[in-house]
């Protein structure tokens, strides 16, 4: 883009459907690289029984700051639902007693 106020938005009836969707991918490229780093809020627990036979490790993460990623709106959603699980978790604390409701042996990536 030769102007970072020709907007993708602008130009969406002027330009071939491809042709549109190069110049969206190369402004928003172009933009996002001129912005601050998006910061990004990660917890990470453990969870074990008293004689350390079973431990079992997870962490979760958020947006806390968008920066660049501003830019993309389709995981907005998916990210306010982390921070209110990061929100529930951040009130854990250390050696917290918790009692085993259920227990499935699989594991998720």
């Amino acid at each position: 883009p030769t102007s970072v106020k020709a907007e993708p938005a602008l130009l969406v009836n002027k330009l071939e459907p491809k042709a549109w969707k190069l110049y969206n991918l190369i402004w928003t490229t172009s933009v996002a690289c001129q912005m601050s780093d998006t910061r990004i809020k990660t917890l990470s627990f453990e969870f074990g029984d008293e004689d350390a036979s079973i431990l079992l490790r997870s962490s979760a993460s958020a947006v806390v700051f968008p920066g660049h990623q501003v830019l993309n709106k389709e995981k907005e959603e998916e990210n306010k639902a982390n921070l209110r699980v990061l929100e529930s978790l951040s009130k854990l604390e250390p050696k917290l007693r918790c009692l085993a409701s259920n227990h499935e042996p699989s594991q998720h990536f």
